[in-house]
C-alpha cells in the first residue's frame, strides 16, 4: 500500500473509532491497521442511526456489537467484550436475537437491528462472493417494542437468515427424512415472552413534550395568583401502542407535569424541538449521551426538572454504567418549520415502522386536548373498559393530582412496588386485567351507582356465587398471554399467524363458559342467584351475537394448526392471494424436477429403495452404498464418505435445490406481505375490530374486578357504605352542619397493616362533611399516617373496593388534595416554602374543592414559625369557608385556639379537661395519644419524659410538641436537650402569658 493510501486508512481507522466507540484515537492506535469491507460497512450503518441507539449487526448465524454498543451490552447482559483491533466486539447466536432484543429494549436501550439478505436468493441470482447487503430495517424501543413481538424473521417463521428456506424445503418436501416425530400432532409454538417483569403488564406510554412550540403562559387562573414566575405553555402528548391509546395535555407549570409522570406509565420521553440542540463537543467522542441530553436542556428548565427526578431517565449507553437501573429512554426530534406535531410524531415514529399506527390513531379521534386544571382523569380513563365498569353512565372521576398519588403511595413507593397500593390491589390474571385496574385507581368512580354496581360484583365474586367460572373465563384468556398486545399487533401489521389463530380459540372458550356462567348453565343451580347487572352486562359482551358471527366467519381456521403465513393461506380456508401461485408453482416445478432426477439415479444405480437423505443439515442427499459407486456417472459430486457409504449429490441436485430453496424464500416472503395485507383488511373491517375491542375490555374489567374482590375479603376487610354528597350551591360558612360525616371505625392503613411487623393501630374518625379536623400532637406520633388512611380509604371505596376496618361509612367525594411534607417535593431550583405555596395555591383554587377531601400535613413549616402559623391559619380559614372537608396537621398549637372555648391542659389518653369543638364551623381538635412513661426524671427546666405512642387519635389539643423528648431519644447530646427544655420552657410561658392579658383584654372590653 502506498503512503497515501496508508494515511487514508488511517483516517478511516481513527473515523471509525471516533463513531463506534465514542471515543477519539490514541497515539498509535491507528498504524498499520485497515477496516475490513464488512467494518466499513458497520460504520456506515452506525452513523445513519443515532448515537444513543445500540447496533446489532447480523454476520452468518451470529449477531455482533461493536465498539461502545459491545462494552455496554457485555456490562448489562454478561456475554464476553472480545477485545480486538482498532475496536472490540461481542457476539450471540442469531437464535437468540428475540431474547436479546426484549431484554435491551426492558432496560431502557434504544436497539436497531441490521439483517443480511438471503444467502439462497443471492445464489438463485447468481451473487457468488462478494459483502452481504445489509440495512437497519428496524428500530426498537420500550415503548414500540410490543409485548411478546417476535424481532427475526417477522414473517412467522421465527428463522435466522438462510434458515427460513432450508426449514420450509425440509418441511414440504414429503421424500425428505423426518428425523423428529411422526408430523401428526399439532404442535402450537410457545410465545416469546418478555424478560421484563413489569413491561407485559404496563402500558408503555411514549410522552411527546414540544419544546419548540413551548411558550410563555399569557395570563394566570384568577386574580388570587400571586406568582409572578413565567409558566410555560407545555404541550405532552402521551401515545400507547399497547392499548391503542393517544391522550393531550397543555401543561402549565411543573406541579402539573408531575400529574402526567405519577399518573401514566412512561416508558419514553422524546422531544420535540424546532432547532438542533446545542453540542458541547463538535464529535461523537467523550459519550453518546450528549444528544440525548441536549434534548432534555431545550425544555425549560422547570419542566427538565421535573422529568429528570421524577423519571429513571435512560440518556444511552455509557461506559461507566451511568444508565444502569434506569429504563425511561429520551430522545429527541427536530421537526421542520411550519410542520405540525402530529406530522412530527409521525416523522419520529417513522424508523419504528408506527408512523401509520400513529396516524390511525389520530383517524380515529379522541385526541381533544385536555387541560390538567379540569377533570383529567375522565379523559384518562374514557376507554370503553371503564365505560363498563360504570353502568354506561356520563363518566365522572375522582380526581386525584400527582402530589396525592405521590403522597398515598398509590403507584410507587420508597420499598417498592410492595409498599404501593397497586401491589396490594394488582391480583390480576391477564396483562390488560393489571392495565384496566391500574387506570382505574388513578381514576375512581364519583358516582354512587357506579360505585355500587361494582360492589354488587364484588359481594358476588366474594361469595363464590359463580362457582369459580369467572376465574376460568380469565385462565382461559391468560393462556394466550397478553390478548390486548395482540388486537395492537394487528394496527401495526406485527401480529403472528399462530397468535391471531389463538385469539380465535380464546374467543370461542371464553364465549363458551361467559354463556354458562350469564345463564346458569353449570355444576351448581345458580338460577337462585343470577349474576349483578353488571357483570351479566360484561359476560353478554364477551358471548355476544357479534362473537358468534366472528368466530362463524374463521370457523375454517379454527379447524386447521396453521402457524406460518404460508400455512394460514393453504389450510386455512382462505383464498391463496394471486401472488403466491407464481412461487407456488416454482417450488412445484423444482420439487417435480427433484423427484424425476432421484427416479433416474435409482434406475443408473438400480437401487429402487435409494432415496433422499438430510445429513447434518444438507438435504437431498443421494446416500449411496460403497459396492455401487462403480456405477455412479462421473458428474457427480462427493459430499462426505463414510467406510460402507458416499454420498453425492448430482449436478441436477444442485441446481434444483438452489431452485427450491429460492423459491421456497420468495414464497415466504409473499406470504409475509399477503399476511400483512390480511391485517390491513382486519383492521379496516371496524366490526370485526370492535368485536375484538370489546371482549379485549370486557375481559379486562372482569380480571379488575376479580383483583378488587381478592383484596377485599381479606381478614378484617369491609364493604364500606357510600353516601352521595348533594349536588348543590357550596354551603357558606354561617350554613347548618353538614348531616353527613365521613366515618371509620377501627381502621387500618391497607399497606402499613400489612409492612409492618406487629400490624397498624386501628383507629376511628369522624369527620363532618365541610368541616375540619385539627390534629397536633408529637413527632412519630402517627399523624401523617393517619391522614393517609382516611385518603386511602376514600380512594379505595370510589374504586367499589372493601376497606380494613370494622365498619366505614364514607361520602363520593369528587377530589382527594395532598398537601404533604415539604421534603416530599421534587421541584428542585426552588425553596421548600415557595414548593409548599405552589401546590396549596393548586389546592385552593380547586373548582371542586366543596366536594373534596383536603389533607393539610404542617403547612407553613418551610418559613418563619409567624409568618408560617399565619399562612396556616388563614388557609384553614379559606378551606373552612369553601367547605372543604379537611384533615389538617399542624405544630402550631395555638391555631386551635379560636376553636376550643376552653383549652385542654391534660396530657394523657384520652383526658378532656375542656370543649375542643367549634360547632359552627364544624371543627373538631385532636391530638395523636400518649403515655409519658413513670421514670422520667425532673430538672431545673421541668422534665424529661419518656414517650409512648398509643398511635390513636384523642380529643383535644396537646400540650406540648415533645420535640425535645424526640430529640433526647434521638440521641442528641445532653447540654443540647437542657438547653432546648429550658428554651421551650420560657416561649411556652411567654406565650401563656399572652394567652392570659388576651383574655383579659376581651373581658374588659365585653
Amino acid at each position: 500500500m502506498s503512503k497515501r493510501g496508508r494515511q487514508e486508512a488511517q483516517v478511516d481507522v481513527a473515523h471509525a473509532i471516533e463513531v463506534l466507540c465514542c471515543r477519539s484515537a490514541v497515539k498509535g492506535e491507528t498504524e498499520g491497521v485497515s477496516l475490513t469491507p464488512l467494518e466499513q460497512q458497520v460504520v456506515a450503518l452506525k452513523e445513519s442511526i443515532s448515537p444513543h441507539v445500540i447496533l446489532m449487526v447480523a454476520c452468518g448465524y451470529r449477531v455482533k456489537f461493536y465498539g461502545s454498543d459491545s462494552r455496554a451490552v457485555s456490562r448489562r447482559v454478561g456475554i464476553m467484550c472480545i477485545p480486538g483491533h482498532p475496536f472490540e466486539y461481542s457476539s450471540f447466536p442469531y437464535t437468540r436475537l428475540d431474547l436479546y432484543v426484549h431484554r435491551l429494549v426492558a432496560m431502557g436501550y434504544h436497539i436497531g437491528v441490521a439483517d443480511q439478505e438471503s444467502a439462497a436468493m443471492r445464489a438463485a441470482d447468481g451473487l457468488k462472493s462478494g459483502l452481504f447487503t445489509r440495512s437497519v430495517s428496524q428500530l426498537y424501543s420500550r415503548g414500540t417494542l410490543l409485548p411478546t413481538e417476535r424481532v427475526s424473521n417477522s414473517g412467522g417463521s421465527g428463522s435466522s437468515p438462510g434458515d427460513a428456506s432450508k426449514t420450509a424445503v425440509e418441511e414440504s418436501y414429503a421424500g425428505a427424512e423426518a428425523e423428529e416425530g411422526d408430523g401428526n400432532a399439532i404442535s402450537w409454538p410457545e410465545p416469546h415472552v418478555s424478560p421484563s417483569s413489569d413491561s407485559g403488564t404496563s402500558e408503555l406510554f411514549l410522552c411527546f413534550v414540544d419544546a419548540g412550540r413551548c411558550c410563555s403562559r399569557n395570563g394566570t387562573n384568577g386574580a388570587g395568583d400571586a406568582s409572578t414566575r413565567a409558566r410555560p405553555l407545555l404541550s405532552v402528548v402521551l401515545v400507547s401502542f399497547v392499548t391503542q391509546r393517544c391522550l393531550r395535555f397543555d401543561v402549565r407549570g411543573a406541579i402539573e407535569l408531575e400529574d402526567v409522570t405519577q399518573r401514566y406509565d412512561i416508558a419514553e420521553v422524546i422531544v420535540l424541538t424546532a432547532q438542533p440542540p446545542s453540542k458541547e463537543c463538535g464529535s461523537r467522542d467523550v459519550s453518546s449521551q450528549r444528544t440525548t441530553v441536549s434534548f432534555l436542556k431545550a425544555l425549560p428548565e422547570v419542566y427538565a426538572t421535573v422529568l429528570h427526578h421524577g423519571l429513571p431517565l435512560n440518556f444511552g449507553p455509557t461506559a461507566n454504567g451511568e444508565e444502569d437501573g434506569k429504563d425511561v429512554s429520551v430522545s429527541g426530534y427536530v421537526y421542520a418549520a411550519g410542520q405540525s406535531i402530529d406530522a412530527a410524531i409521525e416523522a419520529y415514529l417513522k424508523p419504528y415502522r408506527l408512523d401509520q399506527v400513529y396516524g390511525l390513531l389520530c383517524a380515529r379521534g379522541g385526541l381533544a386536548a385536555e387541560s390538567l386544571c379540569k377533570n383529567e382523569e375522565a379523559a384518562a380513563a374514557s376507554s370503553p373498559a371503564h365505560n363498563y365498569a360504570s353502568t354506561g353512565s356520563s363518566l365522572h372521576c375522582l380526581h386525584l393530582p400527582g402530589p396525592t398519588l405521590r403522597a398515598l403511595d398509590v403507584f410507587h413507593s420508597s420499598v417498592g412496588l410492595r409498599g404501593s397500593l397497586i401491589g396490594l390491589l394488582n391480583h390480576s390474571i391477564t396483562p390488560c386485567g393489571s392495565r384496566c385496574l391500574r387506570r382505574w385507581l388513578a381514576a375512581p368512580l364519583c358516582e354512587r351507582s357506579s360505585i355500587v354496581a361494582r360492589q354488587e360484583v364484588l359481594l358476588y365474586l366474594m361469595g363464590h356465587k359463580d362457582n369459580g367460572q369467572v376465574e376460568d373465563l380469565l385462565r382461559e384468556c391468560a393462556r394466550l398471554g397478553d390478548v390486548e398486545a395482540v388486537v395492537s399487533k394487528l394496527y401495526a401489521e406485527r401480529c403472528q399467524v399462530v397468535e391471531f389463530v389463538r385469539l380465535l380459540h380464546m374467543l370461542r372458550s371464553a364465549s363458551v363458559l361467559a354463556a354458562q356462567l350469564c345463564n346458569g348453565e353449570s355444576d351448581v343451580d345458580l338460577s337462585s342467584s343470577r349474576p349483578p347487572p353488571l357483570l351479566a352486562q360484561l359476560l353478554a359482551v364477551v358471548h355476544g351475537a357479534a362473537v358468534s358471527r366472528l368466530l362463524e366467519g374463521h370457523a375454517a381456521l379454527l379447524r386447521t394448526a396453521a402457524t406460518t403465513p404460508l400455512e394460514f393461506f393453504t389450510e386455512g380456508g382462505c383464498a391463496v392471494p394471486d401472488a403466491l401461485l407464481p412461487h407456488l408453482k416454482a417450488r412445484q416445478a423444482a420439487e417435480t424436477a427433484l423427484q424425476a432426477e432421484l427416479e433416474a439415479a435409482r434406475k443408473a444405480l438400480n437401487l429402487p429403495g435409494l432415496d433422499y437423505r438430510t445429513i447434518c443439515g444438507t438435504p437431498f442427499v443421494l446416500d449411496v452404498p460403497a459396492g455401487k459407486c462403480a456405477h455412479v456417472p462421473p458428474d457427480w459430486l462427493v459430499h462426505t464418505r463414510t467406510k460402507t457409504n458416499v454420498r453425492y449429490h448430482t449436478p441436477i441436485i444442485t441446481e434444483q435445490h438452489t431452485a427450491l430453496t429460492a423459491a421456497a424464500e420468495r414464497l415466504s416472503l409473499a406470504a409475509t406481505a399477503a399476511w400483512k395485507q390480511h391485517q390491513r383488511d382486519t383492521v379496516a373491517d371496524a366490526e370485526v375490530m370492535r368485536v375484538l375491542a370489546g371482549v379485549v375490555e370486557a375481559v379486562a374489567s372482569l380480571d379488575a374486578l376479580r383483583s378488587l374482590a381478592v383484596v377485599s375479603q381479606h381478614p378484617g376487610y369491609v364493604m364500606p357504605a357510600l353516601v352521595a354528597l348533594p349536588a348543590c350551591a357550596p354551603l357558606s360558612s354561617t350554613s347548618v352542619s353538614s348531616p353527613v360525616a365521613l366515618t371509620i371505625s377501627q381502621g387500618r392503613h391497607p399497606i402499613l397493616d400489612r409492612l409492618l411487623p406487629h400490624g397498624y393501630v386501628s383507629c376511628d374518625v369522624q369527620l363532618r362533611v365541610g368541616g375540619a379536623w385539627l390534629l397536633t400532637g408529637p413527632n412519630m406520633g402517627g399523624k401523617s399516617a393517619l391522614m393517609r388512611m382516611v385518603g386511602t380509604f376514600v380512594v379505595l371505596a370510589q374504586m367499589g373496593c372493601g376497606v380494613p376496618a370494622d365498619a366505614a361509612e364514607l361520602p363520593v367525594f369528587e377530589g382527594v388534595y395532598c398537601r404533604m411534607g415539604a421534603s416530599d417535593s421534587i421541584i428542585e431550583g426552588a425553596s421548600t416554602f415557595l414548593s409548599e405555596m405552589d401546590e396549596t395555591s393548586r389546592i385552593l383554587r380547586a373548582p371542586q374543592l366543596p366536594h373534596s377531601l383536603v389533607l393539610m400535613d404542617e403547612l407553613g413549616r418551610g418559613t418563619s414559625s409567624f409568618d408560617g402559623a399565619a399562612v396556616a391559619a388563614a388557609t384553614l380559614e379559606y378551606l373552612l369557608d369553601r367547605r372543604a372537608t379537611t384533615l389538617f396537621v399542624t405544630h402550631y398549637c395555638y391555631l386551635c385556639d379560636p376553636y376550643v372555648a376552653q383549652g385542654t391542659t391534660g396530657g394523657g389518653e384520652g383526658e378532656k379537661k375542656g370543649a375542643s369543638v367549634d360547632e359552627a364551623r364544624d371543627v373538631t381538635c385532636y391530638y395523636m395519644g400518649f403515655k409519658e412513661s413513670d421514670t422520667s426524671s425532673p430538672t431545673e427546666y421541668g422534665t424529661k419524659p419518656s414517650l409512648i405512642f398509643t398511635y390513636t387519635p384523642c380529643r383535644g389539643v396537646t400540650p406540648s410538641s415533645f420535640g425535645v423528648a424526640i430529640g433526647r431519644e434521638a440521641g442528641l447530646p445532653t447540654e443540647v436537650t437542657d438547653a432546648a427544655s429550658r428554651l421551650s420552657a420560657e416561649a411556652e410561658q411567654q406565650h401563656r402569658m399572652r394567652q392570659d392579658l388576651d383574655e383579659v383584654r376581651r373581658f374588659l372590653s365585653s
